[in-house]
């Protein structure tokens, strides 16, 4: 069974300090209409795993999302944060809260985690970035991933090559 987080265990995991688990020798790959690329990181103490995903629909240039999740030990990965492009409606279950062709972000919290590993339930509308490249930006600098900038991932091909 899945370990459920605590809202503490949570905000520890946002801040600490993420690096590349490993050299960054990955590049973004095209299938099923999207571009993606996937990375693994640890905190800088070795003591836990992350996974940094990015996606990118070839056919919609607000239709992307990129989210970090963490890694536990022998378990499925849970989702932290997802940062969702304008392409789609999304609905708040818990509050009825409705975004209409607007940016959010998706945040794990205790509640959300209690009721199922995934976070769609929740999100908050965002104006801090609007395309993949902006979301990045974000997701790097809210969950402290500190040895790789937007500048890399782009340099890894086929980012922004046919948008």
């Amino acid at each position: 069974m899945a370990k459920k987080l605590t809202n503490e265990e949570i905000e520890n995991l946002k801040q600490a300090h993420k690096v590349l688990a490993k050299p960054l020798r990955q590049k973004w790959v095209t299938q099923f209409k999207s571009r993606q690329l996937t990375l693994e990181l640890c905190s800088t103490n070795q003591s836990d795993r992350f996974k940094l995903y990015m996606r990118q629909s070839t056919l919609n240039e607000n239709d992307f999302s990129c989210g970090i999740s963490y890694l536990a030990s022998n378990e499925n990965d849970i989702t932290l944060a997802r940062y969702n492009g304008s392409s789609h409606v999304h609905v708040n279950k818990c509050d009825g809260q409705k975004f209409i062709f607007e940016s959010h972000i998706h945040y794990a919290n205790e509640e959300s985690l209690k009721v199922s590993k995934k976070i769609e339930n929740f999100a908050i509308k965002t104006q801090r970035y609007t395309n993949l490249s902006g979301a990045i930006q974000c997701v790097l600098k809210d969950f402290n991933i500190i040895d790789i900038n937007i500048g890399q991932l782009i340099e890894q091909g086929g980012l922004f090559d046919e948008l």
